[in-house]
């Protein structure tokens, strides 16, 4: 990753989604608020925003996830400060899998039409 996924914290909020484990770094908050806070005066107004941010940025990288587990790859998503990270553990059940360019074409195309989708939807 560019900036290198984030240091575990007590904080961190830990959850599953469709068996894809998923780490939400407390800054992630923290960054929604603070973005919000300049044109939101209401709280729930900012409440309703950090959700909305929340379910953007994870369905965004839920999409890049799902297709990296159609490949075969072990995925798991981090919520931080920057947004988000979807990565993958190269080595399932002992063997490495190769990279494929059509495999990371579409892993990355995942990502932009889950986002494509929820805005349609």
């Amino acid at each position: 990753m560019w900036l290198g996924e984030p240091e575990r914290t007590q904080a961190d909020l830990f959850f599953r989604l469709f068996g894809i484990p998923v780490r939400v770094h407390p800054f992630f908050w923290l960054v929604a608020v603070i973005l919000g806070a300049n044109l939101i005066h209401s709280p729930v107004d900012l409440l309703l925003w950090v959700l909305a941010v929340f379910v953007a940025i994870l369905v965004h990288e839920l999409g890049h996830a799902l297709v990296m587990r159609g490949f075969g790859f072990r995925p798991a998503i981090t919520l931080y400060g920057l947004g988000g990270y979807a990565s993958y553990d190269r080595f399932w059940d002992g063997s490495r899998l190769p990279h494929h360019p059509l495999s990371q074409i579409l892993i990355h195309a995942a990502g932009p039409g889950a986002s494509l989708a929820l805005a349609a939807g």
